[in-house]
């Protein structure tokens, strides 16, 4: 009895099995590949793919993609100058920039390896970006005081 393509076994099925499942991942990507230029997320592109198996037309696809949610990728850090001469980095905190004057930026530079000396040094204590387990400790720490 053959596998099904879309089982795993633990031994080797027939080549025509293993043929037939490669062929049919390709299939998908390549039915996928245009949403996936488009930066969609893994979710929306499950979606896309599910629309695709009940029939929906390519045009209301297309339609529907650029409202989807896009991949989460690297934070883009970008600087600009303000209106009052500042020196903003955008891209590390969700809304607003980090704002400040040149000679305050030539200070923390200044400081950078005192700064990574604190980080280390302090290590336990910070709370560092995406790591909400170490934020519910100190959440939980503070309330039981």
């Amino acid at each position: 009895m053959a596998a099904r393509p879309d089982q795993r076994t633990a031994g080797f099925g027939h080549a025509s099995d293993i043929l037939a499942t490669v062929n049919a991942s390709e299939a998908r990507d390549d039915r996928l590949a245009p949403y996936r230029a488009m930066g969609l997320s893994e979710r929306s592109l499950s979606l896309i793919a599910q629309a695709q198996a009940s029939g929906v037309s390519e045009t209301q696809i297309l339609a529907l993609a650029p409202g989807m949610e896009r991949a989460k990728g690297p934070a883009r850090v970008s600087l600009k100058v303000s209106e009052k001469g500042c020196v903003s980095l955008y891209g590390l905190t969700a809304q607003y920039p980090v704002s400040l004057y040149p000679s305050q930026w030539e200070v923390i530079f200044g400081m950078v390896p005192e700064i990574l000396a604190f980080i280390a040094a302090n290590r336990d204590e910070l709370t560092f970006r995406g790591d909400a387990s170490r934020a519910a400790k100190a959440a939980a720490s503070a309330s039981a005081a």
